[in-house]
């Protein structure tokens, strides 16, 4: 019976959270009400406020998922060298998995000021921790690092919505990193 308790809660968070990406991303605000997301949902109040405080802690949980996720992409693909951040297997699951969520992510970088300023800080953070005790002056490559995949991320979302595939977009970010004079430095 828990189980199905679960599901069920489960799928009523999940729902409460495309209801409104989607809300927002028609809207072309993030001026939506609680009521604008139970009515479009088929649900009562109460069940958004088992879930949610607020519409605000709704956002915020949507935004630290993704992030949190983008943050395990980074993990799951650590290696031992700072270089291999810079390698196209870690930028092809990346935007991979953006290309997964792209209405998501074009709404939030669209209509959310801080999206972008928190994402490619906890990309930054992540690096940094990943790496501090691997190379020399590791702040200069993990503001390198977070502020191209943030941008390509945004570039690629906002200014060309995903006019190329997620491979493409990682291919031309590793060409970028293996061009740059950090990732010559770090192979020597």
């Amino acid at each position: 019976m828990k189980v199905k308790k679960d599901r069920r809660a489960q799928h009523s968070r999940n729902l409460i959270k495309q209801t409104y990406i989607s809300l927002v991303q028609e809207r072309g605000s993030t001026v939506v009400s609680i009521t604008d997301i139970v009515a479009r949902c088929n649900i009562n109040r109460s069940t958004f406020y088992m879930h949610f405080q607020t519409k605000e802690h709704l956002q915020n949980q949507i935004v630290l998922d993704f992030i949190e996720d983008i943050c395990g992409i980074m993990v799951q693909n650590a290696e031992p060298s700072p270089t291999f951040f810079f390698q196209y297997g870690v930028q092809h699951a990346i935007f991979s998995y953006v290309e997964q969520h792209y209405v998501a992510f074009h709404t939030f970088l669209t209509f959310s000021d801080s999206f972008m300023k928190r994402l490619s800080s906890e990309i930054y953070n992540q690096f940094l921790t990943l790496v501090t005790d691997k190379m020399p002056a590791p702040q200069i490559a993990a503001t390198y690092y977070a502020s191209v995949i943030t941008g390509m991320i945004y570039h690629w979302s906002v200014e060309t919505y995903y006019q190329y595939s997620a491979q493409f977009i990682a291919e031309e970010t590793t060409k970028l990193f293996e061009s740059n004079m950090l990732c010559q430095h770090l192979n020597s």
